[in-house]
C-alpha cells in the first residue's frame, strides 16, 4: 500500500502475497503465494503439466502490477496431492525479507 506519507510492505513470504507467475522456460500461468513461513507455494499445479525440481518461476506481467520477468524463486519440492490430479510446489524465494537494504515501489500513473 502506498499512501501520501507512508507505505506498507508485505514480505514475499506473507500469506497475503500472491502473484501471477510463469516458468522461466514456459508459458503456464500459475499463482504463487506466500505460505507464512520462509517459502512460497503453488497449491494446485495440474499433475499433467511438467514441473521439475530447480525450475525457476518469474512474474508473468499479466496483473499489470509487476513487470514480466522478475525472478521469484526455484522449485525445491513437488508433492502429489491425494487425488493425483494436482501437485503442490514448494518454492524457495531468491530473496528473503530480512536481506533487503532497499525496496522498489511500483506506482501506477493515473493515465495508465
Amino acid at each position: 500500500f502506498v499512501g501520501k506519507n507512508f507505505s506498507k510492505i508485505n514480505p514475499i513470504t506473507s500469506r497475503k502475497y500472491m502473484v501471477p507467475a510463469i516458468f522461466e522456460k514456459g508459458t503456464d500461468n500459475i499463482i504463487v503465494k506466500g505460505n507464512g513461513n520462509k517459502y512460497l507455494e503453488v497449491t494446485m499445479f495440474p499433475a499433467h503439466r511438467v514441473a521439475k525440481l530447480g525450475n525457476i518461476l518469474m512474474t508473468s506481467g499479466i496483473d499489470s502490477l509487476y513487470p514480466k520477468g522478475i525472478k521469484i524463486g526455484r522449485i525445491i519440492k513437488i508433492t502429489p496431492q491425494i487425488n493425483n490430479q494436482f501437485n503442490h510446489l514448494l518454492i524457495a524465494p531468491f530473496s528473503g525479507p530480512i536481506t533487503f537494504s532497499q525496496v522498489r515501489i511500483f506506482m501506477k500513473k493515473e493515465n495508465d
